[in-house]
């Protein structure tokens, strides 16, 4: 075999390259010349520019595509996927009529309303109790947190929270709720361990009507949420049930199930809504079972270990005291006034 030997790159004054090469002698090569580098020059920035517009170009579009995204998603902007009409409110799709049975248009409030709150801890009904007054009134409840999965649903007074709704849902407590200075709250109370299973299922499929599934609550997740959404549930109540009960309306949503007409009645009373329907009324009354509704399910295991049922027990008898205190408060309230 022909020992093959190394190339070397020879440059003379001239600027002319000579190439050596033991197994072809004889062969040389000129250097490029300035007009060759030149064209080699323009290809590599051609194609690097060519890239970088590529890039800008795929940028831009994804800017586009996000903001058509973002405007078909949020109201308040002029693409939205619902229309806006300056008395009414916002114009959305057509529901099915089991979810709306009673009364198809709903609008903002044509005087202003005061600020009252509908509070509750997350998962205790809140849903239900709004879209059943709406029916009642014709008027949209807001939400001091707008939730689009609600809006898109059919609560088209999500994203307000001023004095055009008949009511504003919160979460809240303490000093948030301190500073949205509520005029008047009605407290929506559910047992601790329905409240905590639903607003687990809530945080679990990032929906108000998907169900965990059973091996979530083998996880240091539930471990980590069970204890605390116990702390929440007592503390959000004995805050709210803390207020001036000459202010405050108190809901136990299992009472609100087994009895509509009567506690339905007694909020509207606190509202000092008149303008009611009795043919709307009743037909809520009857048909309405509300827009986001879980499907019913039973779990074949005990989600809550001994220490959480203790932990929950406590809670649940300090805030049925506290709901107690609050009904002799009224009571004296009421006798005074009188």
């Amino acid at each position: 075999m022909p020992n093959r030997g190394i190339q070397e790159e020879i440059w003379h004054p001239e600027g002319a390259m000579a190439k050596c090469d033991e197994d072809l002698p004889g062969s040389r090569q000129q250097r490029p010349t300035l007009a060759v580098l030149g064209d080699k020059f323009k290809r590599q920035a051609s194609s690097f520019l060519h890239q970088v517009r590529c890039k800008w170009a795929v940028a831009v579009l994804g800017l586009v595509v996000g903001m058509i995204i973002l405007a078909s998603t949020v109201p308040i902007f002029p693409l939205g996927s619902l229309r806006w009409s300056s008395n009414e409110g916002p114009i959305g799709p057509q529901l099915d009529p089991k979810m709306r049975p009673c009364r198809s248009t709903l609008s903002f409030a044509s005087t202003p309303m005061p600020r009252i709150a509908l509070a509750s801890f997350a998962g205790s009904g809140n849903t239900f109790l709004r879209g059943a007054l709406e029916q009642i009134t014709g008027i949209w409840t807001g939400s001091s947190v707008p939730d689009y999965q609600l809006y898109h649903g059919g609560f088209y007074g999500e994203v307000t929270n001023d004095d055009k709704v008949i009511l504003i849902k919160t979460h809240s407590f303490g000093k948030k709720a301190v500073k949205a200075n509520y005029k008047k709250a009605i407290l929506l109370i559910r047992k601790p361990e329905d409240a905590i299973l639903a607003k687990w299922n809530q945080y679990k499929t990032r929906t108000h009507t998907g169900i965990a599934k059973a091996d979530t609550y083998d996880s240091r997740d539930w471990e980590y949420f069970a204890p605390r959404a116990i702390t929440e549930w007592k503390e959000l109540n004995e805050y709210w049930l803390s207020q001036n009960p000459a202010t405050l309306h108190v809901v136990q949503f299992d009472e609100l199930l087994k009895d509509k007409r009567g506690e339905i009645k007694k909020i509207l009373d606190f509202l000092e809504f008149k303008d009611t329907d009795e043919e709307i009324f009743n037909c809520v009354v009857q048909k309405y079972q509300g827009l986001f509704k879980r499907r019913k399910y039973k779990l074949d295991f005990e989600p809550f270990n001994t220490e959480l049922k203790e932990q929950m027990e406590n809670a649940r008898d300090l805030i049925q005291q506290a709901v107690e205190e609050w009904k002799f408060s009224k009571f004296d309230t009421v006798e005074l006034e009188e």
